[in-house]
């Protein structure tokens, strides 16, 4: 099977990368940046092979992307951005990109698109993170391409590189005198390992008779936020009042 993963040098990528390229399958690796990461799961040969099948990912050319998936069974898209800058919201965009994408992967013929996006998606969130990845899943399923979305809430791995959020509040819990919740503390979070996502998405994107799944990927220990940030102090060595 040939398969496309736009960053599949990235986080949760790689992982993909190295499951898929370990069981034979070929990989194409569609990144803007040509600088890759650390490349553990990935082997050396494999980290090398990815950076030379990697195409640029032109989300302003479609015919573009549409010839560099051509050949391709199924897409696996990580794409997202993080952070929201001034002026037009970034996540809006990143949702037309990825419709964008959706349109070259039909031009293209794949069978299949899988999806990683964020639970408790709604184009109405007030948080533009979310509205944005609601606005690209509803691009996906109007697609006409056979497609599946998993959603993570929250991602961790075995380091602190690979637990983003877990470790910037770490630091925070350590040098701050206080560390302010949203809300009352008692809603939850269900993080997931990356190994879970990637084995996920492979397990859909390999199914390709199948279409229209969508499913929460969350993990089976669901502490308050209170709980949660508590925890993570006391084990930091922080001294900050949660409220």
């Amino acid at each position: 099977m040939k398969c496309a993963i736009t960053g599949a040098l990235s986080y949760s990528g790689r992982y993909l990368a190295a499951s898929l390229l370990s069981k034979g399958h070929d990989v194409v690796n569609l990144s803007r940046r040509g600088v890759p990461i650390a490349p553990e799961p990935l082997t050396a040969p494999q980290a090398r092979a990815l950076g030379t099948h990697r195409v640029r990912l032109d989300f302003n050319d479609v015919d573009a992307m549409a010839r560099s998936l051509e050949g391709c069974d199924v897409l696996f898209s990580t794409y997202w951005v993080r952070f929201a800058d001034r002026g037009a919201s970034p996540h809006s965009i990143a949702a037309a990109n990825c419709a964008r994408l959706w349109e070259a992967a039909k031009r293209a013929g794949v069978q299949k698109i899988v999806m990683a996006s964020h639970t408790r998606t709604s184009v109405d969130s007030p948080f533009p993170y979310i509205a944005g990845k609601a606005q690209a899943e509803a691009a996906l399923r109007d697609s006409g391409v056979n497609y599946a979305i998993v959603r993570p809430c929250g991602i961790f791995g075995d380091t602190a590189a690979e637990s983003i959020l877990m470790n910037n509040a770490a630091w925070v819990l350590r040098r701050s005198p206080l560390f302010l919740l949203a809300g009352d503390g008692s809603h939850r979070f269900q993080p997931v390992h990356v190994r879970d996502i990637a084995a996920l998405m492979e397990e859909l994107g390999t199914s390709l008779e199948t279409s229209g799944e969508e499913l929460d990927a969350c993990g089976p220990d669901s502490p308050t936020s209170l709980e949660l940030f508590t925890k993570l102090r006391d084990a930091s060595g922080g001294m900050a009042r949660i409220a």
